[in-house]
């Protein structure tokens, strides 16, 4: 169900690019745990490694995301599009594991990494909810009269493929 309050059409387009950011903030909040010399000690991989991840919850709050100009355009003033007050939660299931694959380059004896791979089968992603408590258009992030607000209930999404990283 998606419910949105006073917005007109010219300016959902401009929302739905700056949602995208807002879809990915969620991964923001991800936290590493270091691990034991024992467990370390029992980890074995040649180019890569293999973990399964389920069942992970998502919870998230960003007080504003902006898009905007700070120094205007053709003589009219800065502008910003801001997304106040996001609230969201959700979880994400990977249904087969997770594999990270490193690739490297040695050059003169020095081995750097090259890149990273990520590849999963399918990755079950859902949003329980996800609110924008109001849209603003003002000079200044965060600032200006209210567009109105977004919200998004039980919204499923499946996700499959790989993700590549190289550098450059």
């Amino acid at each position: 169900m998606i419910r949105i309050h006073h917005i007109s059409n010219h300016k959902l387009i401009s929302l739905l690019l700056s949602l995208t950011l807002v879809l990915a903030a969620g991964a923001a909040g991800a936290k590493m745990v270091p691990l034991s010399d024992e467990e370390l000690g029992s980890i074995r991989a040649r180019t890569g490694m293999t973990f399964t991840a389920q069942d992970m919850d998502i919870e998230g709050d960003t007080a504003v995301i902006a898009w905007g100009d700070r120094d205007g355009l053709d003589g009219l003033p800065a502008g910003w599009v801001s997304l106040n007050n996001l609230v969201s939660k959700g979880s994400v299931d990977f249904h087969d594991t997770l594999s990270a694959r490193l690739t490297t380059s040695t050059i003169g004896g020095v081995t750097e990494v090259t890149g990273m791979e990520l590849s999963f089968d399918t990755a079950d992603i859902h949003i329980e909810h996800m609110e924008i408590g109001n849209i603003t258009l003002g000079d200044s992030p965060g600032t200006g009269n209210s567009l109105g607000s977004l919200y998004i209930g039980d919204m499923n999404l499946r996700v499959r493929g790989n993700i590549r990283m190289l550098s450059e």
